[in-house]
Parts: C-alpha cells; sequence; structure tokens
C-alpha cells in the first residue's frame, strides 16, 4: 500500500511514521460542504502499512435537517428512513468512540478517501467531516484524529498506478477503479463503497 502513496509528494514523512489508517467514505445531501450535510459514515481502521487485517468497521447515520430528492434519488434513502437517523451530537460522539476504542497512538493515521474530482488531491470527505466536526464545537477532538498531511484520495494511487504500472484509465473516481480491477458494489451505499475503497 505504501508504495503506491510514498514519495508522492512532502506527505511522505509523514506517511511512513503513521501506525494506523483510516478508510472512509461519506454519502451527502449534495457537494457542497458548507450548505450541504452528511447522511452516512462508512469507517474502517487497519494497522499501516499492513492494511491487510481489519481492526474494526463502523457505519453511522446522521439526521439531516434539509432533504432533498435527488440525495433519495442517489441514495436509496427516503426522508422518512432518514428522521429515524442520529442526531448530529450523538452522530459525532459514536465516531469519536469508535476512533478512540481502535486507535492508541499519538500521531494520526493515515486517512483514505475516493475522488470527487478528477483532479488534483482531493479531500471531499475529510472536508465534510471537518466541517462538521467544527459546527459540533468538536474541532480539537477532530485534529486528535484527521490531519490533511495524511489524507489522500484514490487520486494518489491512480497518479502512482499510471507511473508505476503504466495503467491507463480516463479518471481516479472509485467506480472507474472498482471497474478496472473487477470489483463489484453498489455505488453511493456507504457500506459497499467503504469496503471497495479497502
Amino acid at each position: 500500500m505504501t508504495a503506491l502513496i510514498n514519495n508522492y509528494d512532502e506527505k511522505a514523512y509523514y506517511v511512513q511514521n503513521a501506525k494506523y489508517a483510516i478508510f472512509c467514505d461519506l454519502e451527502t445531501t449534495g457537494l457542497s460542504v458548507s450548505k450541504d450535510e452528511i447522511l452516512t459514515c462508512g469507517m474502517i481502521v487497519t494497522k499501516w502499512p499492513e492494511t491487510e487485517n481489519i481492526i474494526d468497521a463502523m457505519i453511522f447515520k446522521c439526521k439531516p435537517n434539509s432533504w432533498s430528492l435527488e440525495a433519495e434519488t442517489i441514495h436509496k434513502i427516503t426522508k422518512k428512513e432518514a428522521n429515524t437517523f442520529d442526531s448530529k451530537e450523538v452522530f459525532t460522539n459514536k465516531i469519536l468512540s469508535f476512533l478512540e476504542k481502535n486507535i492508541d497512538d499519538e500521531f494520526c493515521p493515515v486517512f483514505i478517501q475516493h475522488a470527487v474530482k478528477d483532479q488534483g488531491n482531493n479531500y471531499f470527505d475529510f472536508s465534510f467531516l471537518m466541517y462538521h466536526f467544527m459546527y459540533q464545537d468538536k474541532i480539537f477532538d477532530f485534529y486528535k484524529y484527521f490531519s490533511q498531511s495524511l489524507s489522500f484520495s484514490t487520486i494518489t494511487f491512480a497518479h502512482n498506478l499510471k507511473k508505476k504500472k503504466k495503467l491507463d484509465f480516463e479518471d481516479a473516481k472509485l467506480n472507474t477503479l472498482c471497474k478496472m480491477f473487477n470489483i463489484k458494489f453498489n455505488h453511493h451505499d456507504v457500506g459497499d463503497d467503504t469496503k471497495a475503497l479497502y
């Protein structure tokens, strides 16, 4: 796994010192960090750099303040179902309890997410989580477990796959990479997306 990240940029130093990895996927009501909200969050925690064995995995659900038919169509989650999800406070505390239970190192874990855009090192999931924790007055707790210096998207891996293995594909989105590696999953399902990312 580290072979697909190391020497990518100045982040290599941090990657080499991390002991854990978090594979994370969010499903949201839209793409705007400032306007939209988190619906579901899937996390898989592993050791780093040996990521073969899963330490723990969990799906968290968060009740949104607003709703859109577009979100319902994409995620197959109805407004009625979403109203049964945890409050934002409970959602946040469940994530923190999960991380505290599984990560016992002072150094932040590597954070791996899938790309939303086709360029740059996309921070979609990282940014949504950061804003969520900020508005819950938990930003200190957020930075205890998450660091942008250790945040990577599938773009990072795609960049190195093209370079090291001379593979060619049109973009670095999760569904594109899964198709290339023959990984079958239900896109926009938080459980499937997180497992496919892992």
